[in-house]
């Protein structure tokens, strides 16, 4: 089984910009070809924690994994609530009455406005969220601004990606970089945004919306 992690010595990288140039750009292939000059190629077993990530989707689970595997020590800031292992990162301001869920990672520069609950979802660097706004499952892309009472649900849904339909359990939205999301916008499960997407006030999504699209 190959699980996509590998350990080269420095002279492996002189021989993967040799196969490119003749045209060989995946990385099984220069392994393929360094074997057959006798390079020796070793596994490694290993009993640590390992969780594959493939899609969006997968990120909200491999954080929760991580988060319970370590929890880090954070200092909870003055008048939010956390119910589990968080990761808050530097730079980032949450107002009072804000509730953090299990699993949930906030990335530098991020702010989020009173009374907010964010439950297993991901806001990247520098992401928005005004007050009131309720995230569950759902992964916000960097410098993503959210307004008031901005909700993503969470529940059942299939989703389209190029190898098929994915089913999910339990997912919520995925929201690409640079958006702009107007107060009282509800993403239903499965919602996917993709990055500098402009929707108006009071809007409800389902399913997919390209790069750069606007809502009005």
């Amino acid at each position: 089984m190959n699980t996509g992690v590998y350990r080269f010595p420095a002279e492996f990288h002189a021989r993967v910009r040799a196969a490119a140039g003749r045209g060989v750009a995946g990385i099984t292939d220069v392994l393929d070809e360094a074997i057959r000059e006798g390079v020796r190629i070793e596994g490694v077993r290993s009993s640590d924690l390992w969780s594959d990530a493939v899609y969006p989707w997968d990120l909200l689970r491999v954080n929760a994994d991580l988060l319970r595997a370590s929890p880090p020590i954070i200092e909870t800031p003055p008048g939010v609530t956390i119910r589990g292992p968080v990761l808050i990162g530097e730079g980032a301001t949450l107002d009072p009455g804000c509730v953090l869920g299990p699993g949930t990672v906030i990335g530098d520069d991020v702010q989020v406005g009173p009374h907010c609950i964010l439950e297993s979802c991901v806001l990247y660097q520098d992401v928005q969220v005004a007050p009131f706004a309720y995230v569950r499952n759902a992964i916000l892309g960097e410098g993503t601004r959210v307004g008031p009472r901005f909700t993503s649900l969470s529940g059942p849904s299939s989703i389209r990606q190029r190898d098929g339909w994915h089913d999910l359990d339990d997912f919520g939205a995925v929201v690409g970089e640079d958006c702009r999301i107007g107060g009282g916008v509800t993403l239903l499960p499965g919602a996917l945004v993709g990055n500098r997407v402009q929707i108006a006030h009071g809007k409800t999504i389902a399913g997919a919306l390209e790069d750069g699209a606007m809502v009005r």
